[in-house]
């Protein structure tokens, strides 16, 4: 029978040392298993939290190949995934869980994940509101967010307070939504863009002391596709605008741009995760990622297969009850904001989620609502 530290010798690492925390190689293993011969195709890196392994290989019997791998006692089987947890102590530092998805037969794509991944909570504030900025901090949460175009006409002196609150609190500004007014119309063509960036300009250039590196743009009234316009047009002309003039100033900065999905209600362009992320290839910039609304997602019929699939596209992420008309989450979304976060692992992301919404009563008793739940849903 093969060993486990067999199987992974003499691996040509695309580093100049194969490492026990299996960084950035790719080798081709051939062996045999009670006299019949595999060819195995592995491919490893290391992205952000995690390390990934994909297995690649004809194997009709996998049960059976991971069966003489693996030694029994190593081998857990949930939720029709193989968990190997000994081979992943032994070989990642980094690795908690180990997991193939047995549904598949050619290509074997696993996830090695950190310690459970623990987000940080925030809430979405007024740029004035320093009270409820001590009050998130007292409740425990640990970031705060505010909009951008809030700050166009903003005074410098009200931003340097909040600033010099945020860091007294050790509570950063992770985030600003709301990045376009609907004065600033997006979907006029290239003769738009040195308006649209004189305007970005201005209010990175003010936000900058916040520190924020995340800009939300949802802006529905913005970005609103116009009476005669086609959805096609529309999308080419974002798309544009996106690449040749919002990338480049951004990038200027040292900022990502998180498109939103919005719901209909509010907007009729970019009604879902998945048309956003349909935009974000098409851009193929990386400071272009994708803002997942929980609420919005919900209501656009996003499910949490494909939240999960977006993967280092989320950018950041909000949080509302869909069932409870974008209230804070309670005891009743439990279940639902489970289901959501167990979503946002699978993708890799443990980033910032902040509320945004609307606090039904006491809002201590909100935010200490939400925050339990958001914890006890990890």
């Amino acid at each position: 029978m093969l060993g486990v530290t067999s199987l992974f010798a003499g691996m040509s690492s695309t580093s100049s040392k194969v490492r026990p925390s299996l960084r950035n190689f790719s080798a081709g293993l051939q062996f045999t298993i009670d006299r019949t011969p595999f060819t195995v195709q592995v491919e490893c890196w290391k992205y952000k939290q995690y390390l990934r392994i994909s297995i690649y290989t004809i194997i009709h019997d996998f049960s059976q190949f991971v069966n003489a791998i693996f030694p029994t006692s190593s081998l857990q089987v949930y939720e029709n995934n193989y968990a190997f947890c000994q081979f992943m102590k032994k070989h990642s530092k980094t690795a908690h869980s180990l997991a193939i998805p047995a549904e598949m037969w050619y290509t074997y794509d696993t996830i090695f994940f950190k310690e459970k991944l623990k987000m940080k909570f925030c809430c979405c504030i007024n740029l004035n509101a320093l009270d409820r900025l001590e009050k998130l901090h007292e409740l425990g949460y640990t970031c705060y967010e505010t909009g951008l175009a809030a700050l166009e006409n903003a005074a410098e002196e009200d931003i340097a307070k909040l600033a010099a609150k945020a860091e007294e609190l050790g509570m950063p500004c992770v985030s600003h939504n709301g990045m376009f007014p609907p004065s600033v119309t997006l979907l006029r063509g290239p003769e738009s863009y040195p308006e649209i960036t004189a305007y970005m300009e201005k209010v990175f250039s003010k936000a900058k002391p916040l520190g924020a590196k995340v800009i939300i743009l949802g802006s529905g009234g913005a970005r609103k596709i116009p009476d005669g316009m086609t959805k096609e047009e529309a999308t080419e002309r974002f798309i544009a605008l996106c690449r040749d003039c919002i990338s480049p100033c951004a990038e200027k900065y040292g900022l990502t741009i998180g498109i939103e999905e919005l719901r209909a209600a509010e907007c009729n362009f970019i009604n879902s995760c998945k048309e956003a992320m349909e935009i974000i290839r098409a851009v193929n910039k990386p400071n272009i990622q994708l803002l997942v609304d929980y609420f919005h997602a919900a209501l656009g019929g996003d499910t949490n297969e494909e939240i999960a699939s977006y993967g280092d596209a989320i950018a950041h992420v909000h949080i509302a009850s869909p069932k409870r008309n974008r209230a804070w989450p309670n005891e009743e979304d439990f279940e639902d904001v489970k289901g959501f976060f167990a979503a946002l692992k699978a993708a890799g992301y443990d980033g910032p989620v902040s509320l945004e919404g609307s606090c039904v009563g006491d809002l201590t008793e909100c935010l200490t609502t939400a925050i339990d739940v958001m914890q006890r849903a990890l």
